[in-house]
């Protein structure tokens, strides 16, 4: 039976690339953006040891920086779908565990999704979009010698542009993460206590560049 990391995503895209479908009969707008931002990353079911210890709240990961673009395509007026790749480097504390000590540690973060986005301000020079996405996250922690491990995400978040200039706007993005986090079982570092859905905020801002 296909896994849920594997039959969400494909679902997602699937139903995705049907409403896209009527953008072949429709004038379509085209968009690049580039961002940065801060990343806030939930650590609350983080956990690297099994055994003595109470690992809840053994790590904390601090704010970071979040960088990434995005490639859309708007079709039948006030729907688009958008591809987004964002890229964080992590940071944050471990504390005293089981055979672990306090330490520094580091980690990286990819962010992949696509979304499908409705603009609730249609005609206004503020464009609104309102998005819904599924995508995936991989994150790559220096803790002990292990692979990297993903999850399948889904995403929400709205999005605030204005033009600055033909073709050229200035947008905001506030958005939220939700990770599907399972807990490896034989893995001695895992990412949850728990199977556990793991809450993250992106608050982001560039500029975007249209295409007719």
């Amino acid at each position: 039976m296909p896994s849920m990391r594997r039959t969400v995503p494909l679902l997602a895209l699937l139903g995705l690339g049907l409403l896209a479908a009527p953008a072949a009969r429709a004038q379509v707008r085209f968009s690049v953006s580039s961002y940065v931002g801060v990343f806030l990353y939930d650590d609350g079911a983080l956990a690297f040891a099994q055994g003595e210890g109470d690992p809840e709240d053994a790590i904390r990961v601090d704010p970071a920086r979040f960088l990434g673009a995005r490639v859309g395509i708007r079709f039948l007026e006030r729907l688009s779908l958008e591809g987004n790749i964002g890229f964080a480097s992590l940071s944050g504390e471990s504390e005293s565990l089981d055979d672990f000590e306090d330490r520094e540690i580091e980690g990286d973060l990819s962010l992949y999704s696509v979304a499908l986005g409705v603009d609730v301000s249609p005609g206004e020079k503020l464009d609104l979009v309102v998005g819904l996405g599924v995508g995936g996250a991989t994150a790559d922690f220096d803790l002990q010698e292990v692979d990297s491990f993903s999850d399948v995400v889904m995403t929400a978040r709205l999005a605030a542009s204005y033009p600055l200039v033909s073709r050229v706007r200035i947008r905001g993005d506030v958005g939220s993460v939700l990770e599907f986090c399972d807990r490896p079982e034989e893995e001695r570092f895992a990412a949850c206590l728990e199977d556990a859905t793991l809450t993250h905020v992106e608050l982001s801002g560039g500029l975007q560049f249209d295409f007719f």
